[in-house]
């Protein structure tokens, strides 16, 4: 009986084992970032995608503008000349965060948010990352050598800017992506 016993463990164990392997292994094939610029995406066949993040940039909107007045010093030279005394106008651009987006799917599942939620999704599977566009309510048609300051760094600027209210800021996930061989 003991005989008997240990040659069906032994092929159990050989089937387990043979069962196991036939399912391949992974190798590393590319790093992706998926995004709504291409949306829907299926995982080729072959492949299996590893996604490690779903996260997304927060993304403004200007919201509107106004003037002031900024004395230029010796530690707050003025960013378009260099002076470091006198004063000028200045433009002050005001953003507002464009708010949530919509998250991304899984053959109609919605994926998980933040670092460290790690989704394994074999070939054939369907991801789709939707836009949730924003957009600008205030106009800026700012010229050379006019100072500004962006109310997000409070930092003075000498830039070009011409911002249309209306035309839409893009506000999307980005799914940091592994895809991998699947090696029979």
């Amino acid at each position: 009986m003991c005989l008997f016993v240990q040659r069906t463990f032994t092929l159990l164990f050989a089937f387990c084992i043979g069962f196991l392997s036939a399912q391949g292994t992974l190798q590393f094939n590319q790093a992706l970032l998926v995004d709504n610029s291409n949306s829907p995406y299926t995982v080729p066949a072959g492949k299996v995608w590893k996604i490690t993040q779903n996260s997304y940039g927060t993304r403004y909107f200007l919201s509107s503008t106004s003037t002031f007045t900024a004395n230029w010093t010796g530690t707050m030279p003025n960013p378009c000349t260099g002076a470091t005394s006198g004063s000028s106008v200045v433009t002050a651009l005001n953003y507002s965060s464009c708010g949530g987006v919509n998250w991304p799917t899984s053959n109609g599942h919605q994926l998980g948010q933040g670092s460290g939620l790690v989704t394994w999704l074999p070939a054939g599977t369907v991801v789709e990352v939707p836009a949730s566009p924003c957009a600008h309510t205030a106009s800026a048609n700012i010229g050379q050598n006019t100072v500004t300051r962006d109310n997000r760094t409070s930092a003075y600027q000498c830039q070009t800017i011409q911002i249309s209210a209306g035309s839409t800021v893009p506000n999307s996930n980005i799914l940091s992506t592994v895809e991998f061989n699947v090696i029979p």
